[in-house]
């Protein structure tokens, strides 16, 4: 299993990395541990306090960007697992679960394809533990017109 340094050089070497994501727009925790497994609240394509885009899936948003969105959300999640690992990513045994929310066009019924971004990033940091069970919804909108919102379940290492 990766340790938390491979884990951020895994990212620097796709020109990725954390940074802390912008404040949350309600009353919630960004995560939550019961035993092992760590919730973590849907994480929007936040940077700075702003979306990085917004818009509307197959109107005015290409799935390619759609993708980055989705990478973004998971940047943001994987910080605030990182948070509930207390600064190590290595205390991670795998993804169980994420689920994510494109702001999708009528008829825009393949954002399962953006929501790809984010499995594929966990799976190259994690390997076989980073695969996931997965549900990806279609919306009308998101918090700051953010096109993408994911959350995850992670289970740690006993």
């Amino acid at each position: 299993m990766p340790t938390d340094r491979d884990i951020v050089e895994a990212l620097g070497a796709r020109g990725l990395r954390l940074e802390a994501p912008g404040p949350a727009v309600g009353s919630f925790l960004p995560w939550r541990k019961v035993d092992n497994l760590v919730f973590l609240a849907g994480q929007t394509c936040d940077r700075g306090g702003q979306p990085t885009v917004t818009g509307v899936y197959g109107r005015d948003v290409e799935l390619q960007r759609a993708r980055e969105a989705a990478v973004v959300c998971a940047l943001n999640l994987i910080w605030n697992l990182r948070a509930a690992c207390d600064g190590d990513l290595g205390r991670v045994s795998h993804c169980v679960k994420v689920c994510g929310f494109v702001v999708a066009a009528p008829g825009a019924g393949d954002y399962p394809l953006v929501i790809n971004a984010a499995t594929e990033l966990f799976i190259a940091l994690w390997g076989e533990a980073g695969a996931h069970a997965r549900t990806s919804i279609g919306v009308a909108a998101l918090p700051g017109n953010s096109v993408v919102e994911i959350d995850a379940v992670f289970a740690l290492k006993p």
